[in-house]
């Protein structure tokens, strides 16, 4: 995905994660062309890494808690989970999509502090024409920042797994055993 950050995630990605960890209201990496949720969204002129994402959800239906959506660009991705710790400690659910670069600060950062789920497969996002990319250079990881509760210990590390197909309609999580 070098050289463009306009790659959309496959739909059924996104419906897996709004259905277990949704419902989600906010799209923080996002552009006019290109968000997902159909509700709020921050562009990278808005500078998602500037905007408190609470205060963008706060115009929503107070029906439910609504969660964040974030699948950044892949480069300088600590100060997107820094950003994302940040919300999530201020009362926002955040889901993120991200490499799975078990490597970086950034990984161990999340490691300890978010619920994690690998892709088995590798997630093909979609091109501004909607094409598949052909050849995904590595698995992704979905990680959910929780706000914290007093006196909860909550689970943390890689927790599950989720189908990354592009070509079958189903995506399931599975535990890993």
């Amino acid at each position: 995905m070098a050289g463009n950050g306009e790659w959309r995630t496959p739909e059924e990605i996104f419906a897996i994660c709004s259905e277990a960890w949704g419902p989600i209201g906010l799209d923080a990496a996002a552009s006019h062309d290109n968000f997902m949720g159909g509700q709020k969204f921050i562009t990278a002129e808005e500078d998602g890494l500037r905007v408190d994402w609470g205060d963008r959800i706060g115009g929503l239906p107070k029906v439910t808690k609504w969660a964040a959506w974030v699948n950044p660009p892949f480069r300088n991705l600590i100060k997107w989970v820094e950003k994302s710790i940040r919300e999530a400690d201020a009362g926002l659910q955040v889901i993120m999509l991200l490499p799975n670069d078990t490597d970086t600060r950034w990984f161990r950062k999340l490691m300890s502090r978010s619920e994690m789920y690998i892709t088995r497969g590798r997630i093909r996002f979609l091109d501004p024409e909607g094409r598949g990319r052909s050849h995904p250079r590595q698995g992704h990881i979905v990680s959910v920042l929780r706000p914290p509760v007093t006196g909860l210990i909550r689970p943390t590390g890689i927790l599950g797994s989720i189908r990354a197909s592009h070509k079958k309609k189903e995506v399931t999580t599975e535990a890993l055993l």
